[in-house]
């Protein structure tokens, strides 16, 4: 790192998708502040993409920093679903939704509060979100998902509900997998009104027995 002075960070963790080491800065000359705010310079001297480098402060010493390094261009490729992080486990422990830049793990505790996902049509609420939420929520024991989609219909839970009939349930999820349910509709492309009598649970039974009806 010849475009900032002080030591070469030594390193303290390397794995397959980060490097995170420390370095110590000249005592009285620099701080960890100095090392952050130069960490685009850090990063165009070891010709490194933009949002390679982190550094933070150490809470012990102001002379010292601790410097991660990773690939920032890792998430902006698809990265597959590894499968459930704790099937057969209670709901209480936390749900791995993603990862970060870095490879770590994204856990996230859904208990005691409600979560809302926002944003624009097409910015990944369903796909990139409430799946990955509901993938994890199924193999627990202790935990049921039941999911309304007035808008989507088929689109986004028909994997749920395919894995809500018995001879699919993921190992361990203690019956309660998934119900998702859906309004009778006069049209596949406009909403309707809808009583609340008209619900109807959207399981393989249900639709074969709502079809020969019609």
């Amino acid at each position: 790192m010849s475009t900032f002075q002080g030591e070469a960070p030594c390193a303290t963790e390397v794995t397959d998708h980060k490097v995170k080491g420390q370095m110590q800065l000249p005592a009285g000359e620099k701080a960890a502040e100095d090392a952050i705010k130069a960490t685009d310079r850090i990063e165009s001297g070891m010709r490194l993409p933009p949002g390679s480098v982190i550094v933070a402060r150490d809470d012990d010493r102001a002379d010292r920093a601790h410097v991660t390094v990773s690939d920032p261009r890792a998430i902006r490729r698809p990265i597959g679903w590894p499968g459930p992080s704790r099937p057969g486990g209670s709901v209480d422990e936390p749900l791995r939704i993603g990862i970060y830049q870095d490879g770590d793990e994204a856990e996230y505790r859904f208990v005691s509060h409600h979560l809302q996902i926002m944003g624009m049509t097409g910015s990944g609420k369903s796909i990139g979100g409430a799946w990955n939420i509901v993938a994890e929520i199924i193999t627990r024991t202790d935990a049921a998902v039941f999911s309304i989609d007035v808008s989507k219909d088929d689109q986004t839970m028909t994997v749920g509900r395919k894995l809500s009939r018995p001879s699919r349930r993921p190992s361990g999820c203690g019956g309660r997998c998934v119900l998702a349910a859906r309004p009778r509709r006069r049209s596949r492309d406009a909403l309707s009104p809808c009583p609340s009598g008209a619900w109807r649970p959207c399981d393989s039974t249900a639709n074969s027995r709502t079809s020969s009806a019609r």
